[in-house]
């Protein structure tokens, strides 16, 4: 799960050019072009998918590797133009990207052929849907709250009155906030999502522009707007991801927010989940998160600013002890423990102490850095500005 607004930001200015000549049909209607530069080209998110390695970047654009990123070739089927900003794989074969205009696209093998599972169109009629059945179902309920009792013995009646009053009203937010998206149509990005093999089936949630939360618990046959599982009342954008353990994730944003996933029921195949906002003492955008292997949280991004807690959010401490970079967009926990970000302007900074400490683990030198992803023990393959590159980290 990847990414930032940065993302955002970086499509414009990188894809500019292309931009308006893009603007003279629907990208969710025409397959990515092909093209032997395409490796060559700005690159969002890298993953794994069992021994091959798969990118994805600008106009749909999905780029594979079976030499450990010595050479690349496009995906052979591609449904969409839209600027791709995340990928993900469960196992060696299937996988997820999300991105621009609210796509999400699933492979079934190792990302050769894609399939267009949700995209923008429907984000806000499907949430205006959602969101107005459970609204109209908690009116209902209200009606016979008129009569509760006001003494002391009716007190947990009235008290659930006013809980089912705030729930409306929050209900009946998100439903002024997707009619807006309805009539905004397909413009909103996903920038990051997370996916959890079940026994039968995989659950997955993305997230992205103005607090979108998307969904499904069968791997992606169905993606369903839980946009009031989070506590985002701002509706700020949600950036990144990270798993805790098998089944918790934790979550970073705009205006320094960060929310950690408190599971409500964890069937076999799936779990259900709120995501409850812990507070920073940072007012910035934080555009990673990583979970060290010691349970600290660490969260990065602007300038470079990074936190750090080990008691699961209750505190955090400012990370001082590190280099100068950039906008953190990336982090990765390795095979080995250590912990890395990487910057925008191309640093690689890493930790071996669980976040308390950082150093200068590689520089990228003449292009913007996006992601990061272990190709091997101290090596990485790096999605550039200019395509994927090798790095080796202890050189």
């Amino acid at each position: 799960m990847k990414k930032t607004y940065l993302k955002l930001i970086l499509s414009t200015l990188l894809s500019a050019s292309i931009s308006i000549s893009v603007m003279a049909y629907e990208v969710l209607d025409i397959a990515a072009s092909k093209s032997p530069l395409v490796p060559y080209t700005l690159m969002y998110d890298i993953a794994k998918a069992g021994d091959r390695f798969v990118a994805v970047g600008m106009r749909g654009h999905i780029i594979l590797s079976d030499d450990k990123g010595k050479t690349w070739r496009q995906a052979e089927n591609v449904p969409v133009r839209s600027d791709l900003l995340s990928v993900t794989f469960t196992n060696s074969q299937e996988g997820w990207v999300s991105g621009h205009d609210t796509v999400i696209m699933h492979t079934t093998d190792a990302g050769e052929n894609w399939e267009l599972q949700f995209d923008g169109r429907s984000l806000g009629e499907n949430g205006v849907n959602f969101f107005q059945a459970k609204y109209d179902r908690i009116k209902e309920q209200l009606s016979m709250c008129a009569d509760k009792p006001q003494d002391l013995a009716g007190m947990v009646a009235v008290t659930k009155c006013e809980e089912l009053e705030a729930l409306a009203d929050n209900y009946d937010m998100l439903i002024g906030e997707m009619g807006f998206a309805r009539e905004q149509g397909a413009d909103k990005p996903l920038f990051n999502m997370l996916c959890r093999e079940g026994k039968t089936d995989t659950a997955c949630s993305a997230g992205g522009a103005y607090g979108i939360i998307l969904r499904t618990v069968d791997g992606g046959k169905t993606w369903v707007n839980r946009m009031d599982k989070i506590e985002n009342p701002d509706f700020v954008h949600i950036f990144y991801g990270a798993p805790i353990g098998a089944s918790s994730f934790l979550v970073s944003g705009e205006m320094g927010n960060v929310w950690r996933a408190e599971v409500v029921a964890e069937p076999e195949d799936a779990f259900d989940y709120n995501l409850h906002l812990i507070p920073t003492p940072y007012s910035g955008s934080l555009f990673s998160v990583a979970v060290a292997n010691d349970g600290s949280y660490i969260v990065a991004g602007l300038s470079g600013n990074m936190f750090r807690s080990v008691d699961e959010g209750e505190t955090w401490v400012e990370i001082v002890d590190k280099p100068k970079s950039g906008n953190l967009i990336d982090a990765l926990v390795l095979s080995d423990g250590r912990i890395l970000f990487v910057a925008q302007t191309g640093q690689i900074i890493i930790s071996d102490d669980n976040g308390e400490t950082f150093k200068l683990g590689a520089q990228v030198q003449g292009r913007i850095a996006v992601a990061a992803v272990e190709s091997g023990p101290g090596e990485l393959l790096v999605a550039t500005s200019a395509g994927v590159i090798q790095v080796n980290l202890d050189k």
